[in-house]
């Protein structure tokens, strides 16, 4: 689940349903201080296409300089 795609509204229809006491203030803060989180670490993290290519150029870096040596 992408916490970017959860809206508040949406929640407060859950809370609505539940018929629960929650500070929704309080509860509309958190909500931005995880979506924040969640965004810094994705810009972190590289895409898997980019990690394979990364990993399969240095393996094949590795394997051409053994050759080289061999030689």
């Amino acid at each position: 689940c992408d916490l970017n795609q959860i809206k508040f509204h949406q929640i407060e229809k859950c809370i609505d349903f539940l018929a629960l006491d929650i500070d929704r203030d309080k509860l509309f803060d958190e909500m931005n201080i995880l979506q924040s989180k969640f965004k810094e670490l994705n810009s972190y993290r590289e895409p898997l296409s980019r990690q394979i290519s990364q990993y399969i150029n240095n393996d094949a870096r590795h394997v051409y300089e053994e050759f080289n040596n061999d030689i």
